[in-house]
């Protein structure tokens, strides 16, 4: 996977901040796993959602980020099996899919494989809107008190994918290896 980035959102109206000086989708390949990781800033609110892609052959393949994969699991709220509560990361995941193939290449969940590299992707992800995050369009456009809030840059975006990518990698190697 190369390293693409993009540019498509326009922030004028947010006002000075980090976010003028960063892209609005980047996709990249985690570099102590490999695994494929994204970006994506979104469009109304400005804030980054962070994704990170496994392969078919990952146990957590198609299991949706609040479903337990165990057909034994007898906990109906609260189980530890849920991709939720193994992995975590900024929020909690809030996003699991497959690529979304019919979403414009610069702004959707989906990124541009190289050839022989896996394909399609499920996509877990998490979100930078939370209590205490600043969302650059949303706050400023409701004029609310940003003192208390914090702007999750793409760095810190990127961070939170390289933790999610190791702990997607090592559970695919304590299940298959």
């Amino acid at each position: 996977m190369k390293t693409v980035e993009y540019g498509t959102v326009s922030k004028v109206s947010w006002g000075h901040g980090p976010w003028m000086g960063e892209p609005d989708k980047k996709q990249w390949p985690d570099p102590k796993t490999g695994l494929p990781c994204l970006a994506v800033r979104h469009s109304n609110s400005g804030h980054w959602c962070g994704y990170v892609g496994v392969s078919p052959e990952h146990p957590l393949y198609k299991i949706r980020y609040n479903q337990c994969p165990d057909p034994n699991c007898t906990e109906e709220y609260g189980c530890e099996h849920r991709p939720e509560s193994l992995l975590e990361v900024h929020g909690g995941l809030t996003y699991s899919d497959l690529c979304d193939v019919d979403a414009a290449e610069d702004t959707g969940i989906c990124h541009k494989p190289e050839p022989g590299e896996p394909e399609p992707l499920w996509w877990f992800g998490f979100d930078c809107a939370h209590a205490w995050d600043l969302c650059p369009a949303r706050e400023l456009r409701y004029s609310n008190s940003l003192d208390d809030q914090v702007y999750r840059d793409l760095s810190y975006v990127q961070e939170n994918c390289a933790a999610l990518a190791k702990r997607l990698a090592d559970l695919s190697q304590r299940t298959n290896g």
